[in-house]
């Protein structure tokens, strides 16, 4: 097996451009998996091909903020969007629950899904003490500390 200080210019532009799993190019080029790794993340040949993008958080991400926004406004079932988007239904779940893709922002157009008994701030009671939530528990849509 060759080493990570062994890997030429051709290899680390492989790396850097492949949409291939870090495993899958490691078994590729002869390398460890944190070889790959380290290279995508610019923790080694930084100087070769500057002009490339290294690693960043929402590189490898398997769906767009656009179809994150489609699965949450969608009324179809959970293995239908799993069906029509090639993944598991738990992964639906997932992303309808706020479980992943978090830190994109849960718009939800339906007003009657939002619901203060389904936020996470709610037991009993909101526990923020807003009294509309305890008069209209839909307040929940124009609440800004909403959350799943």
């Amino acid at each position: 097996m060759l080493t990570k200080d062994l890997l030429g210019e051709e290899q680390v532009v492989l790396i850097l451009t492949s949409a291939d799993s870090n495993t899958r190019l490691a078994t590729r080029l002869g390398v460890s998996k944190q070889a790959v790794s380290d290279v995508r993340r610019g923790n080694t040949h930084q100087a070769i091909r500057i002009d490339l993008p290294r690693y960043t958080e929402h590189r490898r991400r398997r769906f767009s903020p656009k179809e994150i926004a489609a699965i949450r406004a969608s009324k179809d079932s959970y293995g239908q969007l799993a069906s029509r988007y090639n993944v598991s239904r738990g992964a639906i779940a997932d992303i309808r629950l706020g479980r992943t893709y978090r830190d994109l922002i849960y718009v939800n157009t339906d007003r009657a899904l939002q619901h203060c008994h389904k936020c996470q701030h709610w037991s009993e009671s909101c526990r923020l003490g807003f009294p509309e939530a305890e008069l209209d528990p839909a307040f929940a849509s124009e609440c800004n500390l909403y959350a799943i």
